[in-house]
């Protein structure tokens, strides 16, 4: 019998400028039964201290304090210690809407394995939601395979934050990612859970804010590598796919877009010297991306994807970068628009 419907788990890593308003916002939660899970891995600029003085004045919050780690054994470390029914990983520079266990706690009634919810896109001058693309309501084992995990595999949301997850199945699936794993490990995990849950429950609204920090990018695309990528794709092809077996062309989808994010990683960390370009050629000849390749066009999808596949099977480096770097300067445009009518 757990202790806590829920357990919050909050890996933290030199993020004291934001972890308040991120704990603040757990704290003021209008349902209080939950247990708050601090991971210190291994801070350096005060978060260690600000966990252990939450901690001091609020005997629902525990803190772990380990060494330099990563994210992954950061988590895993914080699910041992769980004592909840249900799970939620937390990211400490992001925050919660005051009702989300509240409202999770309405649909644990219906007694789902995973309960999902949208998420609020926030910059520090606009916001956008980004709910859940399913109807709200309770889902049954048929209608995940049929409805759900086709969605899921193909629009590539695979962040934990989007979902509270019964703790045995955390237990069973999370803590066999590796720990090497930088690139994609929120979709190891999320895939399995899905895989082998037997119903889902989804909320209408927007529960949970990731706050894009200016400096997120540049830190993102440090764990944005061929070395990431192959871990992960040895990951997909041994362990997803045996339990998704109908589902080869979808993860055909999320390896090569994976891919793309370490050949623009590359790019991004070393610059745009022929001497890179060469070794992203080389690398992409090491590996026989046919069967990824034809597998993610067969299910289709925008233009812009399509091209990004072409462009990854003829190790076309230098026009995937063009092609990526116009799709951001578009989406920055549209997004100054966006502010510019609401200001």
């Amino acid at each position: 019998m757990s202790d806590y419907l829920f357990s919050v788990i909050v890996p933290v890593y030199n993020t004291a400028a934001y972890l308040s308003h991120c704990i603040d916002s757990i704290l003021a939660q209008s349902y209080l039964d939950f247990e708050l899970i601090l991971v210190d891995d291994g801070s350096t600029d005060g978060s260690e201290a600000l966990c252990d003085a939450y901690a001091n004045r609020d005997a629902r919050i525990c803190v772990l304090h380990q060494e330099n780690g990563g994210h992954t054994a950061a988590r895993n470390n914080g699910l041992r210690m769980a004592q909840g029914a249900y799970v939620l990983f937390a990211d400490s520079d992001d925050w919660i809407d005051g009702d989300l266990l509240e409202q999770c706690c309405i649909a644990a009634a219906e007694r789902p394995d995973v309960i999902l919810f949208g998420q609020r896109v926030v910059w520090d001058t606009d916001s956008r939601d980004r709910p859940q693309p399913y109807p709200a309501g309770i889902y049954s084992r048929q209608q995940l395979e049929e409805q759900m995990l086709p969605e899921l595999l193909r629009s590539g949301r695979f962040s934990l934050s989007e979902r509270v997850v019964r703790r045995e199945l955390y237990l069973k699936h999370q803590l066999e990612i590796d720990r090497r794993l930088l690139l994609g490990e929120d979709l190891a995990c999320c895939v399995c859970v899905m895989a082998e849950a037997n119903s889902a429950y989804v909320l209408p609204g927007c529960y949970y804010n990731y706050y894009q920090r200016a400096d997120s990018t540049a830190h993102n695309q440090d764990n944005y590598t061929f070395e990431n990528w192959v871990l992960l794709r040895q990951y997909l092809v041994q362990r997803v796919a045996q339990l998704l077996p109908c589902f080869e062309q979808q993860l055909g989808v999320c390896s090569i877009r994976f891919l793309q994010r370490a050949v623009l990683g590359t790019f991004w960390r070393a610059g745009l010297s022929p001497r890179v370009a060469h070794g992203l050629r080389k690398c992409l000849a090491e590996h026989d991306l046919a069967k990824d390749v034809a597998n993610a066009s067969a299910v289709g999808g925008r233009l812009i994807y399509r091209f990004k596949c072409f462009c990854l099977r003829h190790r076309l480096v230098y026009t995937l970068f063009v092609g990526e770097w116009a799709v951001r300067l578009l989406r920055r445009s549209r997004r100054k628009r966006h502010e510019s009518r609401h200001h």
